[in-house]
C-alpha cells in the first residue's frame, strides 16, 4: 500500500510518495496531476493533496482518479484556498474552487443529511451530480483572516457571515473517507475520531493563529491605554471642577463677608439692614453704599450661577462625563478572562454518532 503525497512541491509529507510536476522540487515521481495517476488500482491508503487541486483543469476527473487509486476506507486530505476571498479569486492559476458546499458534490445525495446534521448548510437547492465517486466528509475545518482571528466572534457568527462576507476565510481543511463498500455511520465516526493525518503547515498554522488571536484580543484594546489615560485625565478634571463646584456655592459668600463686615450674617442680607453698618469700611472713599452691596444679594441669592468662574467649569465636566462613558464601552469590550481564547481556526464538522 502506497501513501501518496499529490503535488508535494519541496516539502514532501512524511513517508509518502511525492508526486509533482515540477522536477526542480526532486519528487519521487513527475507526473501531472491532469492526467492519469500512474498507480495501480485500490493500492493507495492515505492521500494528501496540500494546496495543489485548485490547479487542476477538471477537479471531477481528478476526483474520479484518487478515487479510484485508493482502497476502502482510505483518508484523503485537502487543503484548499477558499473560493470566497479575493486573494484567490484574482490568481489566474486557480481552476478550481473550494468551499463549504463542496462535499455536497463528492457524496452521494442520500448521504447529504449527515452533513446537513453536523455542519449545519442547507443543500436542499444542490442538484445531483453523480460523479462515480463516494467521499464521506469526516472533518472540515476554516482558517480565518487575521481580522476575524478575534474571539469576539462567535463561531456560529463567523459561519452566518461567510454567507454575505467576502474575505473571510484563508484556507479550509477537508478529511474525507473513500467508501466503495456499505459502511455504517458507526465506523465512519470510528474513523473520524482516530488521529487524522496533516500537513506539518497546518499545525504551524494553528499555533501562529493562536498567537495572533491572543495578539488581537489586546488589539481590540490596543488604543485603550491612550483612551484611558484621557479618560481618567478628564475624569479627574470632572471631580475637580466638581468639587470646585460645590465648594463656589460657599466661596461667593465668602467673599462678600470680607468686603462687608465679619458681624453682618449671611440670613441679613436679603433685608438690606447691614448696608449702612457696613459701608463705610467696605467703601472707606465714601461712594454710594448699595453699589457694592448689590453683588452680595445677587450672590446670596443666585449662588453660583452668578459667580462667573463657576460656568466655564461646567463645561469640561460635561466632555469629561461623555469621555468616561466611552470608556465605559471600551471595557464593555473588553473580554472579562483575557487568559482564555477560543481556538482560531474552528472545527465545522466533525462526524459524530
Amino acid at each position: 500500500m502506497h501513501r501518496v503525497d499529490l503535488g508535494c512541491g519541496a516539502d514532501k509529507h512524511r513517508e509518502c510518495v511525492g508526486i509533482d510536476i515540477m522536477p526542480s522540487v526532486h519528487p519521487d515521481i513527475v507526473h501531472d496531476l491532469n492526467d492519469r495517476l500512474p498507480l495501480e488500482d485500490n493500492s493507495v491508503s492515505f492521500l494528501l493533496a496540500s494546496r495543489s487541486l485548485e490547479y487542476a483543469k477538471d477537479l471531477g476527473s481528478v476526483m474520479k482518479e484518487i478515487y479510484r487509486v485508493c482502497k476502502h476506507k482510505a483518508v484523503v486530505c485537502i487543503v484548499a484556498p477558499h473560493a470566497q476571498a479575493a486573494i484567490h479569486i484574482a490568481n489566474p492559476a486557480v481552476r478550481s474552487h473550494f468551499n463549504e458546499y463542496t462535499p455536497y458534490y463528492l457524496t452521494p445525495k442520500e448521504h447529504h443529511r449527515e452533513i446537513v446534521s453536523a455542519s449545519q448548510f442547507s443543500p436542499e437547492f444542490i442538484a445531483e451530480e453523480d460523479l462515480g465517486v463516494d467521499f464521506r466528509l469526516l472533518r472540515m475545518e476554516f482558517f480565518y483572516f487575521p481580522l476575524y482571528l478575534s474571539p469576539l466572534y462567535e463561531p456560529g457568527e463567523r459561519i452566518g457571515l461567510m454567507d454575505v462576507q467576502h474575505n473571510m476565510v484563508d484556507e479550509i481543511l477537508y478529511h474525507f473517507a473513500v467508501v466503495k463498500e456499505p459502511v455504517t455511520k458507526q465506523e465512519c465516526s470510528i474513523l473520524a475520531g482516530s488521529q487524522l493525518e496533516e500537513p506539518a503547515r497546518i499545525k504551524e498554522r494553528r499555533l501562529h493563529d493562536s498567537m495572533l488571536t491572543r495578539q488581537n484580543a489586546e488589539n481590540v484594546i490596543e488604543s485603550e491605554p491612550v483612551t484611558r489615560a484621557e479618560g481618567e485625565e478628564e475624569q479627574r478634571a470632572a471631580e475637580e471642577n466638581g468639587r470646585k463646584k460645590a465648594a463656589g456655592t460657599i466661596k461667593p459668600k465668602a467673599r462678600t463677608d470680607s468686603k462687608a463686615a465679619p458681624k453682618t450674617s449671611p440670613n441679613s442680607e436679603p433685608k438690606g439692614k447691614p448696608e449702612s453698618k457696613t459701608g463705610p469700611k467696605s467703601d472707606p472713599r465714601g461712594k454710594p453704599e448699595s453699589k457694592p452691596d448689590a453683588k452680595p444679594k445677587a450672590d446670596s441669592k443666585a449662588g453660583p450661577k452668578s459667580d462667573p468662574k463657576t460656568k466655564p467649569k461646567a463645561k469640561p465636566s460635561k466632555a469629561g462625563a461623555a469621555k468616561s462613558n466611552k470608556q465605559m464601552q471600551i471595557k464593555m469590550v473588553e473580554p472579562e478572562k483575557p487568559e482564555v481564547v477560543r481556538r482560531p481556526s474552528r472545527v465545522v464538522y466533525l462526524r459524530k454518532d
